[in-house]
């Protein structure tokens, strides 16, 4: 799949002229990007997000690299399809489902609500007459899963954004539901994050917290700057916090610290004046 586009290409994907385009990307339909010799060019993300929000038909879909939704755009009844190609193992034309759904402008939370569940409900239930129906199952999970991540590098990330930190309970053994959560969640713009199930609750809790923290300070967090902890100076009597001698030792008043002392020099005897008698 291609990450760039230029005005050409992207013309021929949805079947109208390249001056067209040129004049749409000019006006601010399109947003591009110019390269160092000043030619225009236009992210996937940016591409399907025209086409969604325009309702264009995409003539040729392999000039974006998505050739498989031209494979199954004349299937009728998609989510009878899913269920039939799930079933037979059939990768690319889950695939080309599921983006041909996205790219027709139906919400990821409709597409993960709707056929996704409704095929994966029906596999689930084929191991009580079917032998096989458990490796059907699992196979069918790991095309979502493929599919998804596919569907998911279509969407187009903003870089100020809400951020999301999930996941699932430690040893839970499914990955759809929070795949799905964070896919849903980055279609509306928050950046998702999906730890899936962690081995312990803590080390969930301590990725939180590190990811927070990273974050911290960018625009539209109202977090409080962390405080700043105040160094502990010793106690100049040499006992610890609790009045117990033994702690740290006093620092010599009026000296420095990183400063040597001189050696004391020592005063020659001035020689005495003699008496007068």
């Amino acid at each position: 799949m291609k990450r760039a586009l230029s005005p050409k290409d992207l013309a021929a994907a949805i079947g109208v002229s390249e001056s067209s385009l040129k004049r749409w990307a000019d006006s601010g339909k399109i947003a591009v990007v110019r390269t160092e010799g000043g030619h225009r060019r236009i992210d996937i993300a940016e591409a399907v997000r025209f086409v969604r929000e325009s309702g264009v038909q995409l003539v040729r879909p392999d000039v974006l690299g998505l050739a498989e939704v031209a494979a199954v755009a004349n299937e009728d009844g998609q989510g009878e399809a899913l269920y039939q190609h799930l079933a037979a193992g059939n990768l690319p034309e889950v695939r080309g489902l599921l983006v041909g759904m996205y790219l027709r402008g139906q919400a990821v939370a409709a597409i993960c609500d709707g056929p996704i569940l409704a095929a994966m409900t029906r596999l689930g239930e084929l191991w009580r007459h079917d032998s096989a129906g458990v490796f059907i199952e699992h196979r069918a999970t790991d095309l979502i899963v493929q599919a998804v991540t596919q569907l998911r590098a279509l969407i187009e990330q903003p870089r100020e954004s809400h951020r999301a930190v999930g996941g699932a309970p430690a040893g839970d053994p499914y990955l759809l539901p929070s795949m799905l959560a964070a896919t849903v969640l980055a279609s509306e713009g928050v950046r998702a994050v999906n730890l899936a199930a962690a081995a312990r609750a803590g080390r969930r809790a301590r990725e939180v917290r590190a990811r927070a923290g990273r974050h911290r300070g960018d625009p539209g967090d109202r977090r409080a700057p962390p405080r700043r902890r105040r160094r502990r100076r010793p106690r100049r009597d040499g006992r610890d916090d609790h009045g117990r001698a033994g702690g740290l030792r006093p620092r010599p008043l009026g000296r420095r610290p990183g400063l040597t002392a001189r050696p004391a020099q020592r005063r020659r005897a001035r020689p005495r004046r003699p008496s007068r008698a």
